[in-house]
């Protein structure tokens, strides 16, 4: 409960976080293939609250490519938490969440203009990442972050495209029966 309590605090301000607090929190308790899917469903009911506060603000220009990258990358993703040793999974986790602290920390920040191209394979390998560790959010995060767009609009398309990717892998989870009624 306090795991949940907190990534929802984070979830609520900043528009992104909570699948990295709660899956990375959670996995040392359960395995990631039995947090991951409760994640995408928790995700999907915070975002169906924020969504309507920042509609207005979404970059749809971006987030279109974003999210069809997104519908390429997440069945491998669903595939490798399915397929892959739960023990490497949490690895995973573990080495992205510090990734991506380290590069926000960092303020890392994109040296060219970024075409769709490398949109669409920053979408695809969030949907990988979503869909075999539940944080697909930080490497979007990432690339929000890290280009020159005003906050509102960051907040705004992280909040979409979470609501849009985790519909999308609780579809494909329930698809291999990781969830079920």
């Amino acid at each position: 409960i306090l795991c949940i309590s907190v990534a929802s605090i984070i979830r609520g301000f900043s528009g992104f976080g909570f699948s990295a607090l709660t899956v990375s929190s959670l996995s040392f308790v359960f395995p990631p293939i039995e947090i991951i899917p409760l994640v995408f469903l928790l995700e999907i009911a915070a975002s169906i609250c924020l969504l309507p506060m920042v509609w207005k603000e979404i970059d749809w220009k971006i987030l279109r490519w974003l999210i069809l990258g997104n519908l390429i990358g997440t069945p491998f993703g669903i595939f490798l938490l399915i397929n892959i040793n739960q023990e490497i999974i949490r690895f995973i986790i573990s080495a992205l969440v510090l990734l991506s602290c380290i590069l926000l920390i960092k303020s890392f920040k994109f040296n060219s203009n970024l075409g769709r191209s490398w949109t669409l394979g920053v979408g695809s390998f969030s949907g990988a990442v979503n869909g075999s560790t539940g944080v697909g959010g930080l490497p979007i995060a990432v690339f929000f972050l890290s280009s020159s767009g005003k906050a509102s609009l960051t907040r705004a398309s992280l909040v979409a495209y979470l609501f849009f990717s985790d519909i999308y892998a609780s579809i494909i989870s329930g698809t291999q029966h990781i969830i079920t009624l």
